[in-house]
């Protein structure tokens, strides 16, 4: 008769056996987890981090301005073009430039958004630094011109009114130029809380990216897996009618109210401006729509005013009919090289031709 072999380790616990199937299925789901992340990653599902947008940093006056002396490369999120920005040591995209004037220069203070800024193109050809070298193209006879370019992604007037108040009319400017782009009333609604930099990495987030809180954000950034269930959870729980996401999501009430606010924040720069014997003008650059109505409404609050308009809509649409190469990159939407250059015939034009820079 066989005697069964016997073993000296006793029989499993049932807790021993409830850790164990704990562990099998925590591990089955983390490889699951894994191999999603990696599918979603290869096909690109995730929505884009946008790269250009990063390194903002929290300022005491404003509710992000971009950090200093950092240089960012990469592809934009449509895929349309590389870039490059490089900030000096106050955060612009711009040349390094002394806090007092130089003797015989007329300084221009430019202001506005990204289109300032000078997204899509390379800082050689952003309007800023096209208008600059027209205008010191002119010789013997002109003030040397130099121009601070203060332009900031996702700024809008308010923000750009504190930017000059805390920070640009240090530098003594002869001229102040703020460029409105339509996109600042949608800005203007959501305020001056709707965006702040992640601590570590930069990024712009959402006043509503608060409810995920500081592990989802992380979560976010660093997990596409995370960023497609996130993302979902915030859309459904957005509520446009208090922080719209376009011009199209804008009540007539809010509208209304955000032109006024434009308008008043307007006035004020031009009496800090106009305090410090500076000049003041309001340049209207129109988005790739090419759309009139906000141009035609900034036209009739600025006409009432002591200080200059300057519209470009109507050269860039005789400028589209004939030109060889799109003004507007078709997805990013914002101008090519091409268009910034517009923009800077137009504005060396009006300005010379007005003797608002002598």
């Amino acid at each position: 008769m066989a005697v069964e072999p016997t073993s000296d380790l006793p029989p499993p616990t049932r807790q021993k056996r409830t850790l164990f199937k704990l562990a099998t299925v925590s591990l089955s789901v983390a490889l699951c987890l894994i191999l999603l992340e990696g599918i979603i990653r290869v096909v690109g599902a995730a929505p884009p981090l946008p790269e250009q947008y990063r390194d903002f940093i929290r300022d005491p006056y404003l509710p992000y301005v971009p950090k200093p002396d950092i240089v960012r490369r990469g592809w934009s999120r449509s895929k349309e073009y590389r870039f490059e920005y490089r900030h000096n040591s106050q955060g612009l995209r711009d040349e390094e430039h002394s806090i007092e004037k130089p003797h015989n220069v007329f300084r221009i203070l430019a202001l506005g958004d990204s289109f300032t800024w000078g997204v899509g193109a390379d800082y050689e050809d952003t309007y800023l630094v096209r208008l600059e070298q027209l205008l010191n193209k002119r010789g013997a006879g002109h003030k040397r011109v130099e121009i601070i370019k203060a332009g900031v992604p996702r700024h809008f007037p308010e923000i750009e009114r504190l930017q000059l108040e805390h920070y640009g009319i240090k530098y003594a400017p002869d001229l102040v130029l703020v460029a409105f782009v339509s996109n600042d009333i949608a800005d203007t609604v959501r305020g001056l809380d709707a965006l702040r930099p992640t601590s570590k990495e930069g990024y712009l987030i959402s006043k509503r990216s608060e409810r995920i809180g500081a592990l989802g954000t992380w979560l976010y950034i660093h997990w596409h897996t995370a960023r497609i269930a996130l993302g979902a959870y915030l859309s459904g729980t957005e509520q446009p009618e208090k922080k719209p996401a376009s011009l199209n999501d804008i009540t007539s009430e809010q509208r209304k109210a955000a032109w006024a606010k434009v308008e008043e924040e307007y006035d004020r720069m031009y009496a800090i401006a106009h305090g410090s014997g500076a000049g003041f003008v309001v340049a209207h650059l129109p988005r790739a729509g090419l759309e009139e109505g906000p141009a035609k409404h900034l036209a009739r609050i600025i006409e009432r005013k002591p200080y200059e308009f300057i519209d470009v809509l109507p050269d860039m649409r005789a400028s589209r009919m004939k030109a060889a190469k799109p003004l507007y990159w078709p997805k990013d939407r914002h101008c090519t090289p091409e268009g910034y250059a517009v923009i800077a015939n137009t504005l060396y034009r009006e300005l010379t031709h007005r003797k608002l820079v002598p």
